[in-house]
């Protein structure tokens, strides 16, 4: 298995890296956004309805700026130790989630419980993700191993990874020729034609399907779409590509294009040191979006990465901690309960959480206003904020044993895709809808297909640098 390991220069220079991070979001939220939430309609709508507010007190900074040394400290002590798949996660978690939802409680009129439960909640995710990741395998999960031992064999491997290839390909294409009654690419990127294609799009997709097109365009397709470009496999990536365009052009979620160039960029940038390459690609990303508005005045970057990335998160989850303090805690398979009647006067029955938050905070019964991470959590209570951990330190657990002949530039895309979808959907969701499940045996049937093998030369390099 392949790893790196950080010299104590290096660790200090990343938590300077994350500190300074912190500091571009506090600009980009007390500055930037303060001054051009008018202009932007989801936003402008939000605050009018108090999602959220702007202050400046003291107490709060001074807090919310220790918090940030503490899970600082904690993720360089504990979780960045080798660059393995879940200590990545745990970094682009901690930078689009954790520290996003810090600034904003420094600079507005949060409830202080907001905070407080916030940070129980991801000291629990990585004081988790660290045990479980630490200790070796139990006689479970190498009983579970051995079932899937035939695997190991290439022939075997290689076969299912090509039928998976076609499976995903074929059906996405034929579901997306069937929608539209013709092969349709839309790639409208305006605000009013993105609202009418998932208005449109809205209520006419059966569950299954929607799983399998989300599972297919979220997961399956970016990891195919890196993987054959980066083996020049000019025709399968052109048709994956195609694949994915069409797949968007059914209700045009725009965060599937987004995710699959971050993806593909990434995977070209981060190779040798790939923790310590985040952290300050997420600096620069910043430092670069803030020059480019100051510069120009645009906001196509502030709408994609500020907002969208960012703060748009962290508005839902205090919206979540707010509304759920009123109107209950959401019930784990709320619909088969109430089947049986075994649950009455559920606050959410006749319109799922996400839409009532859309509704009362940003004025429209038609926004999905989905969240993850902490709020998605903590909207189950007590139950969720210990479930969730667990069950991520698991799959975070599995994920480290799938990769050990693959680069990192083979199952990056991975690493985007499963920390957006941990900060922006429910652990269910994360599961069925986005295909995380799926997407890990994908990756075990890669490594052990031995397609995507590091390469002598890597090798040599890679136990150069280590020596020195």
């Amino acid at each position: 298995m392949f790893e790196n390991t950080y010299s104590n220069y290096e660790r200090i220079l990343m938590r300077f890296g994350l500190l300074a991070f912190r500091i571009t979001l506090d600009f980009m939220y007390i500055y930037i956004l303060k001054k051009e939430y008018i202009n932007i309609p989801l936003l402008l709508s939000g605050y009018e309805r108090g999602a959220f507010t702007f202050a400046v007190t003291p107490t709060r900074i001074i807090l919310s700026y220790l918090l940030t040394l503490l899970f600082i400290e904690f993720v360089m002590r504990f979780i960045v130790r080798k660059d393995r798949p879940h200590e990545l996660i745990c970094i682009s978690l901690l930078a689009i989630s954790v520290l996003p939802n810090l600034a904003m409680f420094s600079y507005s009129e949060i409830e202080w419980g907001f905070v407080l439960w916030l940070t129980l909640f991801w000291i629990a995710c990585f004081a988790i993700m660290h045990l479980f990741t630490k200790n070796p395998a139990n006689s479970i999960e190498t009983k579970l191993w051995s079932k899937l031992h035939f695997l190991s064999d290439k022939k075997i491997s290689q076969y299912i990874f090509w039928i998976i290839v076609l499976l995903f390909i074929i059906g996405s294409i034929a579901f997306a020729y069937f929608f539209h009654g013709r092969f349709y690419i839309n790639l409208s990127f305006n605000p009013e034609d993105v609202y009418e294609s998932r208005l449109s799009a809205r209520g006419t997709i059966g569950t299954v399907f929607n799983y399998f097109r989300n599972t297919s365009m979220y997961t399956i397709i970016p990891i195919l779409l890196n993987a054959f470009l980066r083996k020049k496999k000019y025709g399968l990536f052109g048709i994956c590509l195609l694949t994915l365009l069409l797949l968007y052009s059914i209700d045009s979620q725009k965060a599937v294009i987004m995710l699959a160039v971050v993806s593909i960029i990434g995977a070209f940038i981060v190779k040798i040191k790939a923790a310590k390459t985040i952290i300050m690609g997420f600096l620069f990303v910043n430092i670069f979006v803030i020059l480019f508005y100051l510069a120009t005045g645009n906001l196509l970057l502030i709408d994609y990465l500020v907002k969208r990335i960012y703060f748009i998160p962290a508005i839902i989850s205090k919206c979540y901690y707010e509304y759920i303090g009123i109107h209950g805690n959401l019930v784990f398979l709320s619909s088969f309960f109430q089947s049986m009647n075994l649950i009455s006067n559920y606050a959410y029955k006749e319109l799922s959480l996400p839409f009532q938050i859309g509704k009362y905070y940003f004025g429209s019964s038609s926004i999905s206003a989905n969240t993850g991470g902490f709020a998605g959590a903590y909207a189950y209570g007590v139950i969720g904020m210990i479930i969730v951990p667990i069950v991520y330190g698991y799959l975070f657990k599995l994920l480290d044993r799938l990769y050990p002949s693959m680069e990192i530039k083979y199952y990056f895309p991975f690493i985007v895709i499963s920390a957006f979808t941990i900060e922006g959907t429910t652990l269910p969701s994360v599961i069925l809808v986005y295909g995380l499940v799926i997407g890990l045996f994908l990756l075990y049937v890669m490594n052990n297909s031995g397609l995507f093998e590091r390469n002598e030369s890597t090798q040599k390099r890679f136990l150069f640098r280590r020596k020195s």
